[in-house]
């Protein structure tokens, strides 16, 4: 008994001293600052992301330092969060990258922001500094002030993007490649311009190198400037981007190169992320041992791998990143005619709409830390559920979209912006993210001219207002998207519409390549109901047979009857431009 007791005394020791050896982490609630006032100490915060390398590295060599530890403990409040599971915080410090370190007063002032590895001595200064000298280190704390558009601010924003592109490797002139959808939408809309094309063409031929050769999926960037250097995360939001891009330039192009790496991606994402309830998990981490670089492992074949193990996965299911994913699948389903895409689209936005789905008409990020609404949560699967009426012609995923679209005109559009989440007292004041800002900018306004609803196209007009604005201008450093934006807010939406009069003779090839176009600013729907659109209804009187038209409200298409039709349409369309 005596030899036991002494035991548990050791163990309890150990136990104790294994404590004392940690930081003493808590979670970043909204009340946060409330505790840190009443113990008159600042508040640190790591946002890092469990699939992220030099995020371990720094837990492991910084956040484990002993010296590090001790100041903490004993001076700050430490806050740790995962960032992929709060929008609310990633969407705010994601400029640089992970992880995040972000240093604040007790009254929630920023004192210290940085992104990427602070080696443990350097920080150990940092906290010291703060802790003594608050008033030294001067952060702006940045406040939205009433804004004014400045049309001259487009043709800045367009001198940016061309002088930001690399036309001899491809992406951003920047130490880190990988597609940017936005610009790559923008240059795959303007292959008229001779310096577009020539970008477009080199960059989608070096991404080719992001795809891991023996699984597939893509990496999510490379360094040092050129493609071979990857980071090996593979993230959720990253497979679904590219797959779409895939799609999209092999329907110019007709180079099948680039459907098979659609397909090889999303065979990556059904045998790595594929969750049983039908949603799909959000990432996979960069390192098979966490904190160390991963580089022979993936040299290996399959079987040698698979001996070692797999780097681990993160099974969150988030709403943004799996409507992302079904939004892909649709796409698959119209370039491939395989419907089990469609199928499992369907069962993934079901899942959202079962358990996301808010009394309020929003959606919840995931079950646990949905502190506030994140508009990343609403406008993805509203995108997604669109796209699902078009393809399966259920007014219910129509309906939905409609319902949380007027959610976000009451909740998130404040003056000419809309908040990145809603509000909370004695909380981190929302920003006006600017990509969040775009993307419901132009879901707004093609929604609101397809279906005619003024105050959509509204509120796109007084974001797109916004994004032209000094006060946006002098933060950002490259945006593709106010360019497509400006395009589309000064035009109406191509509308296809395949007209069904006669149930046994739909030409199902038409309607699919109807679909494929690859093209955002663009609805497609076949209709045998003449409701759905009644400003054409004597227009379609008049037809004896099925009949796809392409229409604004000014002028419809010759009919178009066979594929080849369909073709010669479009490639006269895309001339123009």
């Amino acid at each position: 008994m005596k030899f036991m007791k002494k035991v548990i005394l050791l163990v309890l020791i150990l136990s104790k001293m294994s404590n004392a050896q940690k930081v003493n982490w808590t979670s970043f609630t909204p009340d946060i600052f409330q505790k840190a006032q009443q113990q008159q100490k600042p508040v640190l915060l790591h946002l890092a992301a469990n699939w992220c390398h030099w995020c371990h590295v720094m837990e492991e060599k910084t956040y484990g330092d002993l010296n590090v530890i001790k100041y903490l403990n004993e001076n700050f409040i430490a806050c740790t969060e995962d960032h992929d599971k709060r929008p609310d915080l990633a969407n705010k410090y994601r400029d640089y990258g992970w992880p995040a370190t972000i240093l604040f007063s007790p009254d929630g002032k920023e004192l210290f922001k940085q992104a990427g590895f602070i080696e443990a001595t350097e920080f150990l200064e940092i906290l010291k500094k703060i802790k003594n000298e608050p008033n030294v280190v001067n952060i702006t704390n940045h406040q939205i002030k009433s804004t004014t558009p400045n049309t001259k601010n487009l043709y800045y924003i367009k001198k940016d993007v061309f002088n930001s592109i690399d036309l001899n490797r491809g992406g951003f002139a920047s130490p880190q490649k990988s597609v940017d959808f936005e610009m790559f939408e923008y240059a795959f809309n303007h292959l008229n311009n001779d310096t577009l094309k020539k970008w477009l063409k080199i960059t989608m031929k070096n991404s080719i190198y992001l795809t891991d050769k023996e699984w597939g999926g893509v990496y999510q960037y490379s360094t040092y400037g050129d493609w071979v250097h990857p980071h090996y995360e593979k993230l959720l939001s990253v497979q679904a981007r590219y797959i779409k891009m895939y799609l999209w330039y092999f329907y110019f192009t007709k180079d099948s190169t680039y459907f098979k790496l659609a397909l090889k991606n999303v065979n990556y994402v059904y045998r790595f992320l594929k969750k049983k309830d039908g949603t799909f998990a959000n990432a996979q981490d960069a390192d098979l041992i966490k904190g160390k670089k991963a580089h022979n492992f993936f040299k290996l074949k399959n079987e040698e791998r698979l001996k070692l193990g797999i780097p681990s996965i993160d099974t969150n299911a988030f709403t943004d990143n799996n409507s992302k994913i079904a939004e892909s699948l649709i796409y698959l389903f119209w370039y491939t005619k395989d419907s089990t895409y469609l199928k499992d689209a369907i069962t993934t936005i079901e899942y959202l709409i079962t358990k996301r789905f808010r009394k309020d008409s929003l959606f919840n990020h995931s079950y646990t830390n949905d502190f506030t609404p994140a508009i990343v949560d609403q406008i993805y699967p509203c995108k997604t559920l669109f796209l699902l009426y078009r393809a399966t012609n259920n007014a219910r995923y129509l309906k939905m979209a409609q319902k949380t679209m007027n959610a976000i005109t009451y909740k998130f559009h404040k003056n000419n912006y809309v908040l990145s989440y809603l509000p909370l007292p004695g909380y981190l004041p929302p920003d006006a993210i600017v990509s969040e800002n775009i993307e419901t900018a132009r879901l707004f306004n093609l929604y609101g001219k397809v279906f005619n609803k003024k105050e959509w196209i509204q509120i796109a007009k007084s974001i797109f207002d916004y994004l032209i604005s000094d006060e946006v201008y002098e933060k950002i450093i490259v945006e593709p998207g106010i360019l497509t934006l400006s395009e589309e807010v000064e035009k109406e939406p191509l509308t296809g519409i395949y007209l069904v009069i006669n149930l046994r003779n739909q030409d199902k090839a038409l309607v699919q390549s109807m679909h494929q176009i690859p093209y955002f600013y663009y609805y497609a729907q076949a209709v045998m109901d003449f409701s759905v659109f009644p400003e054409k209804r004597e227009l379609f009187e008049s037809f004896n047979d099925n009949v796809l038209l392409f229409c604004t409200s000014t002028f419809c298409s010759a009919p178009i009857y066979q594929k080849e039709d369909l073709i010669q349409f479009l490639n006269k369309f895309f001339q123009k431009m």
